[in-house]
């Protein structure tokens, strides 16, 4: 039997005996399908949870970043396998000495060496001047900002607890902020609040849990898969930070190039590991390997300059002014990228450094914005998909 010529009514009358993780298998059968669960899960006012389902890692990387309802950001998320894209450069910021970018709803944050501007992602209107700030982040759960005195200030949860640690470098994944300071000291705070309890007596007796290791060397770069935490090393190992385990447990081990710097290291899934490496004739290449016994590997790029992990996809910037999107789980089995393209061929002024140094996205209706920043400019670049 041809399931996609099944009478709408049929097919109805099936949904009514499916579970929510049933209902979002049925989104991928065919194109009648979708439009029928479509139709059924905004009836049923239940596509938060279809799309949760239905998406990488529950689409919290893509929530973050948009204020798209969960049914359209579902959609969204299913058009960067669209091959068929068209680019438009939108606007070019000029910005002295970039440090970092940060994509939250529909506001980028962009330090520079002046301090923070905040910027509405549509019209790209600045809004917020803030001096002596050095990164900052911001989830549903936590917000961080890092002054010039290397003083982390985090606001927690729901209630905004306030309170500072000393940090020189620090990433906030969801309810997670990783930090490490002067001394080498990693931290592992993590927000126990993110949620409105159903019984306004009820109280939580902390906003947030803190654990501390001093054992692990200097941390390249880290990652959480289902509330576990993955670091990797100056010297190559990789470690799994779980509950109470403060010395970690080794789970792999890769090698670094020596005399690479800077050295651009992240990691993605759960603990794979791309990093840069040399090349001596100027070409970019991908090597792609397992890391020892593991299904994780190790994706080692010449020419890289930085590398945005987003959802199930990796965001490639290189020296030369390319940007590659490539999904995580075909790196091993094709280095094909989703797209690429050069900040080269969009703008025709030129610029005297085309080095990218950082990538963000914002997810629009039907379109994703590329935010890419070189050392002194951040463009916005607008990917539509033709049918």
């Amino acid at each position: 039997m041809d399931w996609s010529t099944c009478s709408p009514d049929i097919i109805l009358l099936i949904f009514k005996y499916l579970d929510y993780k049933s209902l979002a298998i049925c989104l991928s059968v065919c194109k009648s399908w979708r439009d029928i669960v479509d139709y059924y899960a905004g009836v049923k006012g239940i596509w938060p949870d279809l799309a949760q389902l239905a998406m990488y890692k529950k689409g919290i990387a893509f929530k973050q970043r948009s204020i798209l309802p969960w049914r359209d950001l579902y959609f969204n998320y299913q058009l960067w396998n669209n091959r068929n894209i068209h680019l438009q450069l939108d606007t070019i910021l000029e910005l002295k000495q970039f440090k970092h970018m940060h994509v939250f709803e529909d506001n980028i944050f962009i330090t520079f060496d002046s301090g923070m501007m905040q910027y509405k992602v549509d019209t790209l209107e600045g809004s917020l001047i803030e001096k002596n700030v050095l990164n900052y982040q911001q989830t549903h759960c936590i917000t961080g900002k890092l002054d010039h005195k290397n003083s982390l200030c985090l606001k927690i949860g729901l209630r905004q607890k306030v309170f500072c640690v000393p940090c020189c470098d620090f990433t906030i994944i969801n309810d997670h902020c990783l930090v490490t300071d002067a001394s080498h000291i990693f931290s592992i705070i993590k927000c126990c609040c993110s949620i409105v309890p159903i019984d306004p007596s009820i109280r939580f007796k902390k906003a947030a849990s803190l654990r501390l290791y001093n054992t692990l060397g200097t941390i390249c770069s880290a990652n959480i898969d289902n509330d576990i935490v993955y670091v990797v090393n100056k010297g190559g190992r990789i470690i799994r930070l779980k509950d109470m385990d403060f010395l970690g447990k080794t789970v792999g081990q890769i090698v670094f190039p020596r005399n690479n710097s800077p050295l651009v290291v992240c990691m993605f899934q759960k603990f794979s590991v791309i990093h840069n490496v040399s090349s001596k004739d100027g070409s970019k290449t991908m090597a792609v390997s397992f890391i020892d016994d593991t299904e994780e590997i190790v994706v080692e790029c010449s020419g890289m300059t930085c590398v945005t992990p987003y959802g199930d996809i990796l965001l490639l910037g290189y020296e030369d002014g390319e940007v590659r999107a490539y999904l995580q789980e075909k790196l091993l089995s094709t280095k094909e990228p989703l797209f690429t393209f050069n900040i080269k061929d969009l703008i025709l002024d030129g610029f005297l450094d085309v080095a990218i140094k950082a990538i963000e996205v914002y997810e629009a209706k039907e379109s994703h914005y590329l935010f890419i920043a070189t050392q002194h400019q951040t463009i916005k670049v607008i990917v539509t998909y033709n049918d």
